[in-house]
């Protein structure tokens, strides 16, 4: 194997094959991703659930379907031994972008989404008190 430090291994326009494990680890993740963020997107579409619980499960999907797409297209593209497109930085890349969605995501559901439930809460301990319309 070679120096996963040398710019040559990272940035070379033509990299060398995968090996047949690393590339069946790969195949497996990227499908995995695929395959649980269409699961979620179904489960957020045939359940009630409420607003913002919809909303984290909208987003979590749609970061899996992404990432699994834009994987396998990166996985394509090493296997085919395509010049250019195959360089092993586009890795380090897909991971930066995942790296990246992850930190919005968790600073969706664990900031955004309390923050909104007390905002609802707040509301509608006010508006018991106001008068309804009449009918």
């Amino acid at each position: 194997m070679q120096n996963l430090l040398t710019l040559s291994f990272w940035f070379g326009l033509y990299p060398p094959a995968l090996t047949p494990w690393a590339a069946r680890a790969m195949l497996v993740i990227f499908t995995a991703l695929l395959i649980v963020g269409i699961a979620g997107k179904i489960y957020s579409i045939k359940t009630k659930l409420e607003k913002w619980t919809r909303r984290a499960i909208d987003k979590a999907s749609a970061m899996l379907i992404t990432m699994g797409v834009l994987g396998l297209l990166l996985f394509l593209f090493s296997y085919q031994q395509i010049p250019v497109l195959s360089i092993r930085v586009g890795y380090i890349i897909w991971l930066i972008i995942l790296g990246i969605w992850i930190y919005f995501l968790y600073k969706f559901i664990y900031i955004e989404i309390p923050k909104q439930r007390k905002l609802k809460e707040a509301r509608e301990h006010v508006d018991k008190w106001l008068p309804k319309p009449k009918r």
